[in-house]
């Protein structure tokens, strides 16, 4: 994906806000183009197509998609905001029902350039729209707790979590993945369904925290630097010298009978397009007469505190400047995340009691922290 895209791209999006959201828009250029660095590719284990993938060719390439997609969702919603923002808050969900409005649609239009490609976002969407019309609402089902944090990345992804850059092959795991550095699609299916630590390939790299499964939605777990141990029940380890450097946890909050929101947490020690990362997000909910549905409001993201850094020079778990981060805006969720480069062989972590966000809506705010 090519840098001057990005112009082309903006004024794209502004003529499809203001003329109909119901056409279908390229917001990626035209496919021949960016197939010079994507091209969809399919397992030759599984001729049917279930497990294609999409297939970068540099790690240049797959970096920059991912930034180029957050950039594109964060605009093509500002600017429908910049029309309708006047609007109050049910007008304005009536006039996005009305153009069958969805912020999502830069990542939507991404995905309809491969014909047959089911990302992960997709199968998360779907499956979360259906989970929303239940009459009870059971949280430790929710598809949207999914280990990989972002929309843009999911969009990337399979609904397997695979993807290839290069010659080498990626399954993505809870705080890591897993590399397959020959680009053998056998050996994929094989870590996919089997615990990795235990097949002794030469042509399998682990990185990361990894538990035996590649199939941690749903779950909520932290690691402990001191002994690497990783659970699933939330529970945290009572040694307040250790530090977590991985961890993934969700909170609901009930501001209002009609609304939610939802806090998310994530230290994410291993990722090779943002590096070790600290990150927080809210996402806003009201009560419909076909259920709960994700809908706009004014809500905001806090992340606060003094994290850890381990490696890259530090010793293990070395207090790391304060961080002060804050987005609020009028959207359906906001997110904030501080990274450390990728290759810079250092990572964050937290302290008890040391690191927290604040998830709001209007003027109710709720504290949680990365380690209680």
């Amino acid at each position: 994906m090519k840098n001057y895209l990005k112009i082309y791209l903006l004024l794209i999006t502004s003529v499809f806000i203001f003329t109909s959201c119901n056409e279908d828009v390229n917001l990626v250029g035209e496919q021949n183009s960016s197939q010079r660095d994507i091209k969809l590719i399919t397992n030759e284990n599984n001729p049917s197509g279930a497990n294609s993938m999409l297939h970068f060719s540099t790690m240049e390439a797959f970096v920059e998609t991912i930034k180029n997609l957050e950039t594109q969702y964060e605009e093509y919603d500002d600017a429908f905001l910049a029309q309708w923002g006047h609007l109050g808050d049910d007008d304005l969900d009536a006039k996005e029902d009305e153009l069958n409005y969805t912020p999502q649609q830069p990542f939507i239009n991404f995905e309809k350039q491969f014909k047959g490609f089911k990302t992960l976002r997709e199968d998360i969407d779907v499956k979360e729209q259906v989970w929303l019309k239940s009459e009870v609402l059971d949280e430790a089902t929710d598809p949207y707790d999914h280990f990989v944090f972002e929309d843009e990345v999911r969009t990337v992804l399979n609904e397997n979590g695979q993807v290839k850059i290069g010659k080498e092959l990626f399954q993505m795991t809870m705080f890591g993945y897993i590399k397959i550095t020959d680009g053998d699609f056998k050996t994929l299916d094989l870590v996919s369904n089997n615990d990795a630590r235990d097949l002794d390939l030469p042509n399998v790299v682990i990185i990361g925290n990894y538990d035996g499964t590649v199939d941690n939605s749903n779950t909520i777990s932290t690691t402990d630097k001191t002994s690497g141990s990783t659970t699933t029940t939330g529970k945290q380890s009572s040694n307040d010298t250790s530090c977590k450097t991985s961890m993934d946890a969700t909170q609901y909050y009930y501001p209002e009978s009609k609304y939610k929101i939802k806090g998310y947490q994530k230290i994410d020690e291993y990722s090779f397009w943002h590096g070790s990362s600290i990150m927080a997000k809210t996402r806003h909910f009201k009560k419909t007469r076909r259920g709960w549905r994700s809908r706009r409001g004014r809500i905001g993201v806090r992340l606060l505190g003094n994290p850890t850094v381990s490696g890259g020079g530090n010793s293990d778990c070395s207090e790391a400047p304060a961080l002060n981060m804050d987005k609020y805006k009028r959207k359906r969720y906001v997110k904030v995340r501080v990274s450390i480069e990728s290759g810079a062989n250092a990572y964050y972590g937290t302290k008890r009691h040391k690191l927290h966000s604040k998830h709001r809506r209007y003027g109710k705010e709720y504290t949680k922290y990365f380690w209680d």
